[in-house]
């Protein structure tokens, strides 16, 4: 019998392995006097080990792991997974893991990561053009309900410090939605800005009514404190906002390339920021928010030390803060106390409507959509972080008894499972009216914002001067991406970035805009993808082998993946030689290939690149197309040549073209669409002229 399959049945199996008498626990077994002896029992081993350190961060990062992928296929928020995950292992779920003071302190690192990232996510330039409108949204979104927050304490008989503080756990607000809206790259619409700015407004204002309702259960309320506690406000803030980015900049100024040392600074600026906000009598979330503005101020958000920054709390703190949400809800406690039941289905509705009320408000005030109303509430309803710090101030004071404990958990899980959802339903409604939206002052706006993902950096130049061809009558603005795998090495990663900032100030002098961008993710496809939601492109440009896979997929296996989750237009493009060497440019339509109302923008975009490198253009179009495109190029001054094609196979598509084109073949639609009308085209045609091929696919 094997030592294994003894230790399982229970029998010792005896072997020299120590010399010494003392006992030492290894795993699953005892090593004593140089015996080994099973445990008592294996379960119970297994049990304690669940709670050993190791154990517990097992359970915790096996729901951050699970949580999100089991919500994704309910089509939920990841958030909302988080959140119920917490309940499920929590104490009053499986009781799995307790809620204790290491899930507390890394939940409070979770709430400081999130508001941090918040700050740091802020469009400093759009801010302070929405700071009055942020202010407004602000003070409105506090003062309804503040207001009725205090008359349903003072209804069901509370005293009147007792309501006001109670209608303060409704008026600030956690952005527990964030991850949704960075997922979706709405960050930079104006009513998400006004209501990120709006955050620090509501939790000032609710922290200050906790602190005078504090001092004045302790009998230390007074004129004097109420003005020093604003004093040191002010002061903090100036600090944090002024001196802490001059700072930073002297800082990464003389220590330029440490990017550990940088990460470290700024995960000291945070937690300075954070502590500092409590010795002035603030939550420590007020001071990781203002930490996220003035690290903004010196460093990019996408810069490599901000990126790895955040990627510790998005991939840790954050889930876990999560979790604790949902560690706190009792659910039992509802059937057994009526007025706590009935106190947080009282705070439930009245946070509603009060957060809809002021969304609705200034939505109106400044001609906001409907959609943005509900983008709007929905970030805006979330209690989290300040609620708690409030309720648990009013429960350690005896100003709240455990009837409103209770209820303000019981809203605090409703909001924050309802937070994410509204935002992702009617944010998504948000993207797809925008892409709806006609081409602004005649600049199409397709060639606005071009995303250029680079992997090669012998190929990148001919990349971004395609790029550059499309963008520079319309004045649009070049998005070079280079994104690396954390296992990546720094050196490496260092030097890629480095050429492709030397490719793009070239290109500068095209008079193109041109925004280099640098990501890490454990995902290139995904990496690509988020970035084009995230920094608002309007198209993107892939560089391609020409190379199939073993699967037979048109692009390889990370093209694939992006092309067919896109939801902007996709430029697939194999550069044999410098765009600008070209001696024609060929349109080939294929049958069934795009749909009429994409026709006029295919010719344009044909028609432009060819104007732009001075060569003919030749249209080789299925006859079903025949009409419309006559029709269209009728109004150019220089008219293309046009070859009616009935065959659409490789070997006839490529009769006549030169070596030294560049051919442009549009799709549209799904995967399988496209196989089913292309299947090895693009392939085969790239092996039989040798010219360069770009694949202009639009997304359904």
């Amino acid at each position: 019998m094997s030592l294994l399959a003894s230790l399982w049945m229970g029998n010792p199996q005896p072997r020299n392995l120590l010399c010494n008498t003392n006992t030492v626990k290894r795993g699953w077994i005892l090593v004593r006097q140089g015996t080994i002896h099973p445990p008592k029992g294996f379960y119970r081993m297994f049990s304690e080990l669940m709670h050993e350190p190791v154990g517990i961060f097992l359970i915790i990062m096996g729901v951050i792991l699970l949580a999100p992928i089991l919500s994704n296929s309910l089509k939920l928020p990841e958030v909302v997974g988080l959140i119920i995950g917490g309940f499920i292992i929590g104490p009053f779920g499986l009781a799995i893991l307790e809620r204790d003071e290491t899930i507390t302190a890394l939940a409070t690192v979770g709430v400081i990561y999130l508001m941090f990232s918040a700050g740091a996510e802020v469009d400093l330039a759009q801010f302070r053009r929405v700071r009055r409108k942020s202010l407004v949204y602000g003070f409105i979104t506090f003062i309804f309900p503040q207001v009725l927050g205090t008359l349903l304490g003072l209804a069901l008989g509370y005293n009147l410090a007792s309501s006001i503080l109670l209608g303060s756990l409704f008026a600030s607000h956690t952005l527990i939605a964030f991850p949704v809206l960075t997922q979706l790259g709405l960050v930079k619409n104006e009513s998400v800005a006004v209501t990120i700015g709006a955050t620090i407004i509501t939790n000032i204002l609710a922290l200050l009514v906790l602190a005078g309702i504090a001092q004045t259960a302790t009998g230390n309320v007074s004129v004097g404190f109420l003005i020093q506690l604003l004093i040191s406000l002010f002061i903090y803030s100036l600090i944090t906002l002024i001196i802490v980015p001059r700072v930073g900049r002297w800082f990464f100024r003389r220590f330029a390339g440490g990017i550990s040392l940088e990460v470290q600074f700024v995960l000291l600026v945070i937690f300075i920021a954070a502590f500092f906000a409590e010795v002035i009598g603030m939550e420590a979330i007020v001071g990781a928010f203002l930490a996220g503005f003035a690290v903004n101020a010196t460093l990019p958000r996408h810069s490599l030390a901000m990126t790895r920054v955040l990627f510790i709390g998005e991939s840790f703190f954050i889930p876990i803060f999560l979790l604790n949400i949902g560690m706190l809800l009792n659910v039992g406690i509802f059937f057994t106390d009526g007025r706590a039941l009935l106190i947080g289905i009282l705070m439930v509705i009245a946070v509603y409507v009060t957060k809809y009320i002021a969304a609705w408000l200034t939505a109106k005030i400044y001609s906001y959509t409907n959609d943005e109303v509900q983008v709007m509430w929905g970030l805006s309803q979330a209690q989290a972080a300040s609620t708690l710090a409030a309720t648990l101030v009013g429960v350690e004071l005896g100003i709240f008894d455990i009837a409103v404990f209770n209820g303000a958990v019981l809203m605090i899980l409703f909001t924050c499972v309802t937070s994410p959802i509204l935002v992702k339903r009617f944010g998504q409604r948000i993207l797809n009216h925008q892409e709806l939206q006609p081409e602004v002052k005649g600049k199409p706006a397709l060639f606005s914002r071009i995303l250029v993902p680079i992997s090669n950096p012998n190929s990148q130049e001919n990349l971004l001067r395609l790029a550059s061809i499309l963008a520079t009558t319309h004045k649009g603005t070049l998005l070079p991406l280079k994104i690396t795998r954390t296992s990546d090495k720094q050196a490496s990663a260092t030097r890629h970035v480095k050429q492709m900032m030397d490719t793009a100030s070239a290109l500068q002098l095209a008079e193109v805009d041109v925004q280099p961008i640098y990501r890490i993710d454990y995902s290139i496809s995904k990496g690509i993808l988020h970035s084009a939601l995230e920094h608002n492109a309007s198209m993107m440009i892939l560089g391609w082998s020409g190379d199939g896979t073993v699967f037979n997929t048109v692009f390889g296996t990370i093209m694939d993946e992006v092309v067919w989750e896109s939801k902007i237009p996709v430029f697939v493009s194999k550069i044999t030689s410098s765009i600008l060497v070209k001696k024609e440019v060929m349109l080939i339509i294929t049958e069934g290939s795009i749909p009429n109302s994409t026709l006029s923008e295919i010719l344009d975009i044909a028609h432009h690149i060819a104007q732009t490198i001075n060569v003919p253009l030749v249209i080789k179009a299925h006859k079903a197309y025949i009409d419309e495109v006559e029709s269209f190029i009728s109004a150019w001054e220089t008219k293309p040549t046009l070859m009616p094609c009935i065959h659409q196979d490789a070997g006839h598509l490529s009769e006549g073209i030169n070596p030294n084109a560049l051919v442009l073949v549009p799709s549209s639609g799904s995967r399988s669409r496209f196989r089913l009308l292309f299947g090895s085209l693009p392939q085969d045609l790239s092996d039989r002229t040798g010219a360069s091929l770009v694949m202009v696919h639009y997304p359904n």
